[in-house]
C-alpha cells in the first residue's frame, strides 16, 4: 500500500489500535447487551476461564447430553475440596462447607449442641480426653480413656465422623458404644447445649492449686485469669496448669496465656511465606506471680506448644510429661458470602530460641506418664 498522506496515516493507525483495546475489554453477555471492563477484570475473567472452563463446559455437556439425571447440589463443595487437596505438602489445609465451618466456629467461639466430650484420634482409636461435668456425658457415666467403638450403630474411625455423628439437633436421642479396659459398654443419652468451658479448676493439695486447659477458645485467658484469682483467695500459691490433649484452637489466646505466665521476654517469632522478617511476639512484664509447672503430652499441639515453648525457653515453670504434637504452623481462614471457608497454611512459628516446632515438638524438662505426673508435678512445685 502506498502511503500518500503520512499524518493521516498515523491518526488512522492509532484509532485502530484504541479500537483493538476497546476489543479486548468488552464483554457481550447472553442478552446481547454491551457491558464495558476494565483491564484488571478482563485478565480475571480470562484467568477463571482458564482454570475453570473446562468444568463449566463438562456440566453443560452433561446437563444436555448425559443419559442419566445430571446433579450439580454437591458440584462446589467437590471442586473446592479438591482444590484445596492439590497442597499435597499441607495436611491441615481444607475446605469446609457452611455447616463444617459453622460447627468449627461454634466449637471456638460460642456454645454447641453435643455430649460435652473432648476426643483424639489415637493408635487404638477414638479415644475421649475429656468429659464436660454436667454435661450428658458426663451424667451418663462415660469417662476419659473411653475409646469409641459405634455412634448410633455405625462405627467410626476419624475425628471429623466422630463429631458428626456426635453433634445434632438438642434433645435428640445418640447411642454410643464405648472399650473401657477391653469390655465393651453402651450408652444412651441425649444431646443438649454444652457451654465452652475451656478452663476447669480446684485446689489439689495443700497450698497446690490446678487449672486444666482444655482448648483455646474465646475468653480462655479471661477464665484462666478468673481460675488463678480463686485458687489464691483460697491459699494457693502453686500451680500445676494441665495442657495434655489441648489441641490449640485461637492463637491469640495461647500468646496471651503465655504473656500471663511470663515477664518481659519473647513469647514466639513467626516466619511467613510473604514477608521478608519473622514477626515477634513479647510478653510484657507481669506474670502470675506463682510457682507453677505445666503438664503435657503427645496431643499437646498447635497454640498449647506456644504456651509449652514460651515457658520452657524462658524457664518460666517446669514442663513435665511427653513429648508434645508437633504442629508449629500458622493457618489462615478465608470465609466466603455463602457460609463456607477454606483453612490452609501461611506461616510456621518458632520457639523464643528460634528452634523448629513442627514436626518436631517440644521435649518437657522432666519426663512423666499419666500414671506419675501429678506426683511429678508436685514434686517440681515442692523443691
Amino acid at each position: 500500500m502506498k502511503i500518500t498522506d503520512p499524518k493521516r496515516f498515523a491518526a488512522f493507525s492509532f484509532g485502530m489500535g484504541v479500537a483493538a483495546t476497546v476489543v479486548l475489554v468488552v464483554v457481550v453477555s447472553f442478552f446481547g447487551r454491551v457491558h464495558w471492563i476494565d483491564d484488571g477484570r478482563y485478565e480475571y475473567y480470562r484467568k477463571l476461564d482458564k482454570s475453570f472452563g473446562k468444568y463449566y463446559s463438562m456440566q453443560e455437556l452433561l446437563e444436555k447430553d448425559a443419559l442419566y439425571e445430571y446433579d450439580d447440589s454437591n458440584m462446589d463443595d467437590y471442586i473446592s475440596a479438591s482444590l484445596m487437596a492439590g497442597l499435597k505438602d499441607d495436611k491441615y489445609a481444607a475446605y469446609m462447607n457452611k455447616s463444617q465451618y459453622s460447627d468449627m466456629q461454634k466449637r471456638l467461639f460460642s456454645s454447641y449442641i453435643g455430649i460435652g466430650v473432648g476426643i483424639s484420634e489415637q493408635k487404638e482409636g477414638i479415644v475421649i480426653k475429656t468429659v464436660s461435668k454436667d454435661g450428658p456425658a458426663y451424667d451418663a457415666g462415660i469417662k476419659t480413656g473411653d475409646i469409641i467403638r459405634k455412634i448410633d450403630g455405625k462405627r467410626v474411625t476419624n475425628v471429623d465422623d466422630a463429631i458428626s455423628a456426635i453433634e445434632g439437633k438438642q434433645f435428640t436421642r445418640l447411642e454410643i458404644i464405648v472399650d473401657r479396659d477391653g469390655k465393651e459398654k453402651k450408652f444412651t443419652l441425649y444431646r443438649q447445649k454444652v457451654e465452652q468451658e475451656s478452663v476447669d479448676y480446684k485446689v489439689y493439695r495443700g497450698d497446690i492449686g490446678y487449672v486444666s486447659i482444655s482448648a483455646f477458645s474465646k475468653g480462655t485467658c479471661d477464665d484462666f485469669n478468673t481460675a488463678v484469682n480463686d485458687l489464691k483467695r483460697q491459699g494457693c500459691t502453686k500451680l500445676i496448669i494441665d495442657l495434655r490433649s489441648n489441641g490449640g484452637g485461637i492463637t491469640d489466646e495461647g500468646i496471651g496465656l503465655a504473656d500471663r505466665l511470663l515477664p518481659a521476654c519473647r513469647i514466639i517469632s513467626c516466619r511467613y511465606s510473604n514477608k521478608d522478617e519473622d514477626e515477634i511476639e513479647n510478653s510484657k512484664a507481669s506474670n502470675i506471680g506463682m510457682k507453677y509447672v505445666l503438664l503435657v503430652n503427645e496431643n499437646t499441639a498447635s497454640a498449647s506448644e506456644i504456651v509449652t515453648s514460651a515457658v520452657k525457653d524462658n524457664k518460666g515453670g517446669k514442663v513435665i510429661g511427653q513429648r508434645t504434637y508437633g504442629k508449629g504452623l500458622i493457618q489462615r481462614i478465608k470465609s466466603f458470602d455463602d457460609g463456607s471457608a477454606m483453612k490452609y497454611t501461611i506461616g510456621e512459628y518458632y520457639s523464643p530460641k528460634g528452634k523448629k516446632i513442627n514436626g518436631k515438638g517440644v521435649e518437657p524438662d522432666i519426663k512423666a506418664s499419666d500414671d506419675n505426673i501429678m506426683s511429678a508435678a508436685a514434686a517440681a512445685l515442692n523443691e
